[in-house]
């Protein structure tokens, strides 16, 4: 489904290097965190879900023939910078952790992932 958003972004002529870099980084830090035996595990499961339901979204916009396919193209590609942005501190403060001793202190906590700073 992803590949099919691909092609309709690139017959478009829009430049997706960035995008499928973005993509590609969400789906190496979610299959990572799939590995752990924590809630960390379904987080990154539902990420996985969200990106496919996103992808749909786009999809069906694309093929109605909407006039906001450049919007909707904008906004998934900002969507995918905050997921990949977000995965990759939940990722380094899970490994953080786990080689932590008591003197070592986390990067940080995942509460302020969705605010406008942690990109």
């Amino acid at each position: 489904m992803e590949a099919r958003l691909m092609y309709e972004f690139v017959s478009r002529s829009f430049q997706i290097s960035e995008t499928i870099s973005l993509s590609s980084k969400i789906r190496r830090c979610a299959s990572n965190l799939m590995l752990y035996k924590g809630p960390e595990s379904a987080v990154a499961a539902g990420v996985m879900v969200g990106v496919a339901t996103e992808v749909q979204i786009i999809l069906d916009s694309v093929y109605s023939g909407s006039p906001s396919v450049v919007l909707d193209y904008f906004d998934s590609h900002h969507i995918r910078g905050r997921i990949a942005a977000s995965l990759t501190r939940l990722e380094q403060e899970l490994a953080c952790n786990a080689g932590v001793d008591t003197t070592e202190k986390p990067i940080g906590t995942g509460g302020g992932l969705d605010s406008e700073g942690s990109s």
